[in-house]
């Protein structure tokens, strides 16, 4: 069984994928590029955090700090 914090990782980067792309072919400034935009960095925020959190239950975590 997965863990409810990967499927949430999973979700984000997948939500985060789609809205960048769909943010790039709107036009710069309309409401709808803005929306996508906030989509994208919510996302973003929430596969980072996400991950960092993972990084730390694996016990990985010079991750957490960007070393290899």
């Amino acid at each position: 069984m997965r863990s409810p914090i990967l499927d949430l990782h999973i979700v984000a980067g997948t939500l985060g994928r789609l809205s960048g792309f769909v943010a790039v072919f709107l036009r710069k400034g309309s409401r709808r590029h803005g929306l996508a935009g906030t989509v994208f960095v919510i996302a973003m925020l929430c596969l980072s955090a996400s991950g960092m959190f993972l990084a730390i239950l694996k016990s990985q975590a010079a991750i957490f700090w960007g070393a290899p």
